[in-house]
């Protein structure tokens, strides 16, 4: 007997005497071929070496801006009206007069608290109207004032002799005097000589804890008196 679909069959025979014993010999079975067999595998392509690109460096150096170069601008300079001491009046208009000074002894001279320098001055263009003209010697302890009115085109000249007077300071119960900046010291004192003119006194009395300030304009030739009581209010 043939049996299909296995790798073998075997087939059963009977021969020679009869011993009761049948023989099996196995028979070999073609096996039946794939009807659909398996395609072949492809050969794959090579794969191509794609080289990546050069990496920056590590600390790249930086490039410098360039700097703009600056737009230069022009100074801007005051009007004579406009500026203050250690600067001069201006220069000469339609408008303007002219200024000499001198004075006894040499002073620095201010007008409307433009530096018009140390006197003598001679022919200052300044603006016409009135005007503040003020002397001051700070060695000295000089500070001396005058008014003026100027008209446009006039030429004035002011010559100053500045002379001198005392000031006596009477003081209740007593203080330490400052004047025109400097200290003169406690009272009582002498009186103090000083150039005619209008200067700052700084009267203090530390155990009272009181400070009184006042002006004193010092005439030529007269007595200037100074009378404070501190022990008031």
């Amino acid at each position: 007997m043939t049996v299909s679909g296995g790798a073998a069959a075997w087939i059963f025979m009977r021969g020679g005497p009869d011993t009761g014993t049948d023989i099996v010999r196995p028979s070999t079975v073609n096996p039946t071929p794939n009807a659909n067999p398996l395609p072949p595998i492809p050969t794959p392509n090579p794969i191509a070496t794609v080289t990546p690109p050069p990496k920056p460096p590590a600390n790249p150096t930086p490039t410098a801006a360039a700097t703009p170069t600056p737009t230069p601008t022009p100074s801007h300079i005051p009007p004579a009206s406009l500026r203050h001491e250690h600067h001069s009046p201006g220069v000469a208009s339609a408008s303007s007069a002219h200024l000499s000074v001198s004075s006894e002894p040499q002073t620095e001279a201010f007008l409307d608290g433009n530096d018009l320098g140390p006197t003598p001055i001679n022919d200052a263009p300044v603006p016409a109207g009135k005007h503040t003209l003020r002397l001051a010697n700070a060695d000295l302890a000089i500070s001396h004032v005058a008014h003026l009115s100027l008209s446009p085109g006039q030429s004035h000249r002011e010559d100053i002799h500045l002379r001198k007077g005392k000031v006596f300071f009477a003081i209740k119960p007593w203080a330490n005097i400052t004047f025109a900046g400097q200290p003169l010291g406690q009272t009582p004192m002498d009186p103090h000589t000083a150039y005619e003119g209008t200067y700052d006194v700084v009267i203090e009395n530390p155990s009272l804890n009181k400070i009184v300030r006042q002006k004193v304009t010092v005439e030529a030739g007269k007595p200037t008196f100074l009378k404070v009581d501190l022990t008031r209010g």
